[in-house]
């Protein structure tokens, strides 16, 4: 049986499906990425290759999680229950090969101070020079990826970095197909950084700067 198909039955068990489910597994994703795709009746599952060895109770989990995200439906599943778990667990055992020197110091200084330097080191890297999105944490790959605008705003960048590592840590809380990545707990620790609310404030200046630069460069003749 298809297991999508599959994974519908075990999440619906009372339904009679009402699409025509299709799975297949991709290179183009990063880690343990997937993504899912409704045209008309067809509901089409794209994997990252990596679940390709994953045991598919696992692999359920991640493609009822993604149904229910479609169908804007609230359930759970053991399997979803199970791919949390795998999810957030499998930084364990990712290999680490990204890595910069302003990174890894700013990452370092944040560890020390406010989180007893216990923290695992995840991959580093640079993204973009983005203002909109400042930095990110992928569970998938176990990478914190900062915005390049922020390499040479020290105090800025370590207040971005301690807001990733904090979902490395906390990681976050799912229920019935809906993940809260911004808790209370969250929010409490966020606050506990130095200065949070000016750096807040200064993060907000910088973004209108960066986009006022960007928007006057694409009239200058």
């Amino acid at each position: 049986m298809n297991l999508a198909l599959e994974a519908f039955i075990d999440l619906y068990p009372e339904k009679v499906p009402e699409h025509t489910f299709f799975l297949a597994y991709s290179g183009k994703f990063r880690g343990y990425n997937a993504n899912v795709k409704v045209h008309g009746r067809k509901m089409m599952f794209w994997l990252s290759k990596k679940w390709k060895n994953v045991q598919p109770e696992i692999q359920m989990g991640i493609i009822q999680e993604l149904m229910v995200k479609v169908l804007k439906d609230k359930r759970n599943t053991t399997s979803m229950d199970l791919y949390n778990t795998f999810l957030k667990n499998i930084h364990m055992v990712i290999p680490k090969t990204e890595n910069d020197s302003v990174l890894e110091d700013s990452f370092n200084r944040v560890n020390e101070k406010y989180f007893f330097g216990m923290l695992e080191k995840p991959n580093l890297a640079w993204g973009n020079n983005s203002f909109r999105k400042l930095g990110s944490y992928e569970y998938g790959t176990d990478t914190i990826t900062i915005s390049r605008i922020l390499e040479p705003e020290t105090e800025l960048l370590d207040y971005v970095m301690h807001h990733e590592m904090l979902h490395k840590k906390l990681q976050y809380k799912s229920k019935n197909g809906r993940s809260v990545h911004h808790s209370p707990e969250f929010k409490r620790f966020e606050k506990k950084f130095e200065n949070s609310a000016l750096l807040e404030k200064k993060l907000q200046k910088l973004g209108q700067i960066k986009k006022r630069g960007y928007l006057s460069g694409l009239f200058r003749f």
